[in-house]
Formats: C-alpha cells, structure tokens, sequence
C-alpha cells in the first residue's frame, strides 16, 4: 500500500519551484540572443529577477516575447524623441502645417501593448493577486468538492452503507 508524504515529510514545492525558475531563466536568456538590443536587455533583467522567473511559465514565453519587443519599439521611439530639440519634440512640421509629434503616438501605442499584455501574463501586481485569488478558489473548491465525491463514489461502490 502507498503512502503519501506524512506530516514530518520535507516540503518540496520550495525546490520545485526553484528548479521551474532555473529553467525560465534560461529560456530567458536563450530568447534574449535573438533578440534587439532594448529587447534583449529587459528579457535578461527579467531572467535575473526571482520574482519574474518564478511568474512566468514556459507557455508565457512567447507573450513575453512579444512584450518585450514591445518595449523595443517603446524605446526606439523615446530615443528618436528625445534625439529631437526641445522645441520640436511636440510637434512636427509638416506641408499642411503642424501635426503631434509621431514618437509620442508610437511610445503610447506600445505602452498600451505591453499594459495589456503584461496583464494577460501576470506581470502586474493586479494580475498576480487575480492569479492567486483564481488558484486559491481553485483549490478551496477541491478540498471541499473532494470528500462529497470520495463518499460518492464510497457509497456506489459499497451498494450506500
């Protein structure tokens, strides 16, 4: 007969979860070769940081990706920006006239990216509480969930004594 790991039995989840971040980490770092330079610098920042590594799954990876390359186009369009004199960073002159400076619509464009994506792969402290609340009801609903269907199935097995 099996026996399950006891009371006095060592906790792994700490190692487990250690060895899942080890292994995001460096699928991290594998992306970030491939990679633009801004691009690349944030997938190692990430890769470097516990609390991210531990976040992200190996199915987030190409979100994160995208994120990051996200954030790629963000700074290309900051250092165009402010590669420009102060006088003109509002505004571009164009035939016509005047119109908003095209770096500003490209820099709120891919931060509205990266917002929506870094909440789809829990990067935001919203997400992650969500994250936990969505586990911890999924779990809370097993336990309670979990004895009815073993009397159940006690009960169907043995004709209800």
């Amino acid at each position: 007969m099996t026996r399950g790991r006891g009371k006095n039995a060592p906790d792994r989840s700490a190692q487990l979860l250690d060895a899942n971040a080890e292994a995001m980490a460096s699928l991290l770092h594998a992306a970030a070769d491939s990679m633009p330079p801004h691009a690349a610098a944030l997938m190692r920042t990430v890769a470097a940081s516990d609390t991210a590594a531990r976040v992200l799954k190996p199915e987030d990876l190409a979100l994160f990706e995208q994120y990051c390359m996200a954030y790629q186009v963000w700074a290309d369009a900051r250092d165009s920006y402010l590669s420009q004199p102060a006088a003109t960073r509002t505004r571009e002159e164009t035939q016509t006239g005047f119109r908003r400076n095209s770096d500003i619509d490209v820099m709120a464009k891919a931060g509205d990216q990266m917002l929506k994506l870094a909440k789809q792969i829990g990067l935001t402290p919203v997400a992650r509480a969500q994250m936990r609340l969505t586990d911890a009801a999924s779990a809370s609903i097993m336990a309670t969930a979990f004895p009815d269907r073993v009397r159940a199935m006690f009960e169907a097995s043995h004709g209800g004594r």
